[in-house]
C-alpha cells in the first residue's frame, strides 16, 4: 500500500513537473517570437534609413567619405 502510494505520488510529481516545464517553454517561445518581431522591425527601419541615406547621397552627388 505504501509503495503504491509512493508510486502515485511520484507520477503526480512528474506530471506536475512536466506541466510546469511545458508552460515555461511555451512562454519562452512566445517571448522569443515577440523579441524576433521587435528585432526584425528594428532591422527593417535601419535598412530603410541606410538605403534612403545612400540614395540621398547619390542624388546630391555627395560621395565624400565621412
Amino acid at each position: 500500500m505504501e509503495a503504491k502510494r509512493k508510486g502515485g505520488l511520484q507520477s503526480h510529481f512528474e506530471n506536475f513537473q512536466r506541466n510546469i516545464q511545458n508552460e515555461f517553454q511555451s512562454k519562452l517561445q512566445a517571448n522569443f517570437k515577440e523579441s524576433m518581431k521587435v528585432s526584425n522591425f528594428i532591422l527593417y527601419k535601419l535598412t530603410i534609413h541606410l538605403c534612403s541615406q545612400t540614395i540621398m547621397r547619390w542624388i546630391t552627388f555627395d560621395v565624400r567619405p565621412e
